[in-house]
């Protein structure tokens, strides 16, 4: 399960050796003030809204694994000597509280090895640390418990995502991961992950607190309409302008549409930079998004000439494999959730 701020994401698989199988996909609109930024609201709505879902489809898989995405998630790039994995432990533990002014035992700690490398004759070794509070584990798993479903992990979309782009990951039947360093940037309703993946490896990854919404919200405001109307008019004009039209409301919505996404390359580009300035050869060769607000009608080749790096929309990854009748319409909104099937 993706768990959003807008939207519920279900994907119903397994794993094989070398493919997410997947049985079924299905979203449903998150419960309005069930679920905020990572954090559990209400949990009787939002129990109840999953519950109704998993029984309208009569799904009988009990073992469950829930992604999300926080600003409360402190995750960080930390170089450390090489050493035993407890050592290890408690000098992550100390970095962290360096950095952020957190109560550690308030938190969960997890981490992976990225690289290992040697340096002026020191073994060192390249971690993604990530830190949640203990406070949003514990309600997800007393909903877990709620509903029936055995939980076997709480995953965040940024370390989900990245699962599935491994060096010999083919991307929309064309494209190979192999000696390359690309970008995966998951453009949501609120927040907008940015990641950065080097032959299979996360190397970076920041969240933005932009998204679909604010864009929406703007809409509202300038020409007086509905969440809704808004959300409408966003997804007919998308990025690309009607050179016929001549309505004044036109110009409005698309130099609106213009701006919010102008802000989000702002962000990208900053992010690019620190990343291609804190290594010798750092570089980002391709982009690739997905998430519910990358449908917009030309945005990646908006990306494209904005960034003048290669853009485009996931739809098909060669390790994904889905059962025909459970082709959905948009395979770039349910990524997080296909990549949370994998447990490494």
């Amino acid at each position: 399960m993706d768990i959003g701020s807008d939207t519920i994401k279900f994907v119903m698989g397994k794993i094989s050796k070398k493919y997410v199988e997947i049985d079924d996909f299905f979203m449903i609109k998150t419960p309005k003030e069930s679920y905020q930024d990572g954090r559990i609201l209400d949990m009787h709505r939002l129990s109840t809204a999953i519950r109704h879902i998993l029984n309208d489809k009569k799904r009988r898989g009990k073992d469950a694994v829930i992604t999300i995405q926080s600003t409360s998630v402190i995750t960080r790039e930390i170089i450390l000597p090489s050493v035993h994995e407890e050592e290890l432990k408690g000098m992550i533990q100390f970095e962290i509280q360096q950095y952020f002014p957190i109560h550690l035992e308030d938190y969960i700690v997890e981490y992976k090895i990225i690289e290992e490398y040697w340096q002026e004759g020191v073994q060192k070794v390249k971690i993604l640390a990530a830190a949640l509070p203990k406070t949003i584990a514990e309600d997800f798993l007393a909903m877990m418990k709620e509903l029936k479903l055995k939980p076997l992990a709480l995953d965040i979309h940024s370390n989900a995502i990245a699962k599935l782009f491994y060096p010999d990951t083919i991307i929309n039947d064309e494209k190979s991961c192999a000696q390359k360093t690309i970008s995966v940037i998951d453009i949501g309703n609120e927040q907008m992950n940015v990641n950065i993946i080097s032959n299979g490896v996360v190397q970076f990854s920041r969240l933005v607190p932009m998204g679909g919404r604010l864009m929406n919200i703007n809409l509202v405001n300038a020409l007086n309409l509905s969440y809704e109307e808004a959300e409408k008019k966003k997804t007919a004009y998308g990025l690309q302008k009607d050179e016929h039209s001549e309505q004044i409301a036109d110009d409005i919505i698309q130099s609106m549409i213009w701006t919010s996404v102008d802000s989000w390359i702002q962000e990208i580009q900053r992010i690019f930079q620190y990343y291609t300035t804190r290594g010798l050869g750092n570089r980002v060769d391709e982009v690739y998004i997905c998430g519910g607000s990358s449908h917009l009608h030309g945005i990646d080749q908006y990306l494209e000439k904005a960034l003048n790096i290669p853009t485009a929309r996931i739809h098909a990854l060669n390790n994904i494999k889905i059962k025909q009748h459970a082709v959905p319409a948009a395979l770039h909104l349910y990524l997080n959730a296909a990549g949370a099937l994998i447990r490494k």
